[in-house]
């Protein structure tokens, strides 16, 4: 690896300090590389690099004034940094905001379903009525009406409703929106337990 080659890289290095009236070639070079150093920059190591006088690279730096220009160099390294920092800062708060989003319709669009699944619940009878036909033995068929009791009770549609109601809320309240008035203020979701009741008298 040449030892002149940049240690800072391209797209966040800034373009180096002009060109001094009557600056050589070679003393332009030196001071390129006196800028590239970063933490590892001295005059010595400078001359060792190219292989020069310590005197002759203290000489440059003095009459091409190195100081003032390296020290604006390493401003506009510096703010350059901070942008590219601010950048990726930015894009990875816009990935997780969107991603708290796609979290928030999720929770809004589960809880219209448990809603509707407590409608449905309401609506429906508590019994579950089943029609059979059985044939004896003398091939007669006899339509054979089964009743059995529904595995939920009114409380238990009501409690689905109240779960979806309090998940589209939070929804909501996350996303900074104001919440409707017909939506009952749940503070969380755990406030509606979902678990099946025991059966109620009818």
């Amino acid at each position: 690896m040449n030892e002149t080659s940049s240690t800072v890289g391209k797209d966040a290095e800034p373009d180096r300090p002009p060109k001094r009236p009557r600056e050589s070639l070679k003393a332009r070079q030196a001071f390129n590389l006196y800028c590239e150093l970063r933490e590892a920059r001295s005059l010595k190591e400078v001359a060792r690099r190219l292989d020069k006088h310590k005197s002759q690279i203290a000489g440059w730096s003095v009459v091409y004034g190195w100081s003032e220009r390296v020290a604006a160099y390493d401003a506009e390294l510096e703010h350059k940094a901070v942008e590219a920092a601010a950048v990726a800062d930015q894009a990875a708060a816009d990935k997780w905001e969107q991603r708290r989003q796609e979290s928030l319709e999720k929770k809004y669009t589960d809880g219209e379903q448990y809603e509707d699944q407590g409608k449905t619940m309401r609506i429906f009878p508590i019994t579950e009525v089943r029609r059979v036909v059985e044939v004896d033995e003398t091939g007669r068929e006899t339509q054979v009406q089964i009743i059995k009791p529904a595995r939920w009770t009114k409380r238990d549609a009501l409690r689905f409703t109240q779960a979806g109601q309090a998940m589209k809320e939070a929804a909501i309240r996350n996303a900074g929106v104001r919440r409707p008035s017909q939506i009952r203020d749940v503070d969380t979701f755990e406030d509606v337990p979902l678990e099946p009741s025991e059966k109620e008298p009818q």
